[in-house]
C-alpha cells in the first residue's frame, strides 16, 4: 500500500502557523485580502480569506461589519486586531487588482 497516500503535511503545518499567528496577535495590523459569505441560511458569517487555504471569520462586532457585506469578493486592505479569535475590522479600503 506503499505510495498511496500523498502527504502534504507542509501546506497544511504553513496554514496552521499563519492561523494561530494571527489569532493569537492583540493589536493593530494590516491586511490585504477578499471578503466571502461562509455558512448557510439563515447561519451565515463573513470570512476574510488571505490566501485559498486560510479565511479568518470577521467578528460581527466590527464596526464596519455591515457595509463588508457590500464589498464580497473585492480586493480590500483592511485595518484590524484579533479578538477572542475573530477580525476585529475596524476600517478598511478597496484596492484596484
Amino acid at each position: 500500500m506503499k505510495g498511496l497516500v500523498k502527504k502534504n503535511s507542509g501546506g497544511f503545518l504553513l496554514t496552521s502557523i499563519v492561523v494561530l499567528f494571527f489569532t493569537s496577535c492583540s493589536s493593530t495590523q494590516m491586511l490585504t485580502g477578499k471578503v466571502y459569505v461562509v455558512g448557510n441560511e439563515p447561519f451565515t458569517y463573513l470570512a476574510f480569506e488571505i490566501d485559498k487555504a486560510t479565511m479568518l471569520k470577521i467578528s460581527e462586532k466590527s464596526p464596519s461589519y455591515n457595509e463588508l457585506w457590500k464589498h464580497q469578493t473585492e480586493l480590500l486592505e483592511i485595518v484590524y486586531k484579533t479578538v477572542d479569535g475573530e477580525l476585529y475590522i475596524k476600517e478598511f479600503k478597496v484596492k484596484k487588482e
